[in-house]
């Protein structure tokens, strides 16, 4: 009887440190968000980020690319601003602007790493998560829902 009730006990412990945080909820959300943070996962926070978001920052990334391309001064920068190992000028606008946001995720933490959840509400299309953050206050964050998952509007100028 006792080994068939610890049994059990493995299997329900095993199933819940198997979880992951919800994607459909602003707590889990956030969750996601410092968990990506925390582990300096720039492909995971590239994937919370809104589809707006995205093309913001792959656009910024040409208009830069296409500066590059015109003067071998201006690639050098960049390669030197972002540490990458190829020439600017041949690179993708995409991989720019992941590579631009890993940069920044290097950087140092958001003000979302140190937050608490308070609550989500809904607001038309939008669910706005709303946090604590020590020292600073509450701070109501606007998610976007893109294929049943909660993402973020997150510019490159560093404001979520």
């Amino acid at each position: 009887m006792r080994t068939w009730i610890s049994g059990i006990a493995l299997a329900l412990a095993a199933v819940g440190c198997d979880s992951k945080p919800d994607q459909t909820t602003a707590k889990g959300f956030l969750e996601r968000f410092q968990q990506a943070e925390k582990a300096k996962d720039a492909p995971a926070l590239w994937g919370l980020l809104a589809k707006q978001s995205r093309e913001e920052r792959v656009s910024a990334a040409r208009r830069e690319l296409d500066d590059a391309k015109k003067s071998a001064e201006a690639a050098e920068k960049l390669k030197k601003q972002y540490g990458l190992a190829e020439d600017p000028a041949k690179m993708e606008a995409e991989a720019f602007a992941r590579a631009k946001l890993a940069k920044q995720v290097e950087g140092g933490p958001t003000d979302l790493l140190a937050a608490k959840f308070v609550e989500e509400r809904t607001q038309g299309e939008q669910v706005i998560l709303v946090v604590e953050i020590p020292g600073k206050g509450r701070r109501e964050i606007s998610l976007v829902r893109e294929e049943e998952t909660l993402r973020v509007k997150w510019d490159e100028k560093g404001g979520i």
